[in-house]
């Protein structure tokens, strides 16, 4: 869930990520020949009032790469204290993966797993709902 309202309604981002050896905080270059390549996209599925629920789909998988993403566009993660800011309506990054797909390394078949939407995430979604403020103090 991101920050803000994030338009347009779907959306894609390209960017070349690299990671700062001595933090370990992950960032976006436009230096030739450095990082590596991170697509994010995106969908909007419900809009509240300060914070947008996305469904996101990774088409690389670099460490951070949503989280990165989505604060370099201005809307980073609701509770993300690394890259955004915490809030005290959720006790960590407000970020599930619904679903993982990939080929088995072993059997090289497609496997899936889904989870459901954990309590906590639910919790914030009905407070943001009800009009909290995403950042509130």
């Amino acid at each position: 869930m991101a920050a803000g309202r994030v338009e347009p309604d779907e959306g894609r981002f390209e960017s070349r990520l690299v990671e700062d050896p001595k933090t370990l905080k992950v960032r976006s270059t436009r230096r030739p020949g450095e990082g590596k390549e991170a697509i994010t996209e995106y969908k909007v599925t419900e809009r509240l009032p300060s914070a947008t629920v996305l469904a996101v789909r990774l088409r690389t998988g670099r460490r951070n790469q949503i989280r990165v993403h989505l604060a370099e566009a201005g809307h980073p993660l609701v509770g993300d204290r690394s890259y955004g800011k915490a809030t005290p309506l959720i006790g960590r990054t407000a970020l599930h993966a619904r679903t993982l797909r990939f080929i088995h390394p072993v059997t090289r078949r497609p496997v899936a797993f889904q989870s459901p939407l954990p309590r906590d995430m639910r919790h914030l979604i009905k407070a943001l709902r009800g009009g909290m403020a995403a950042d509130s103090s």
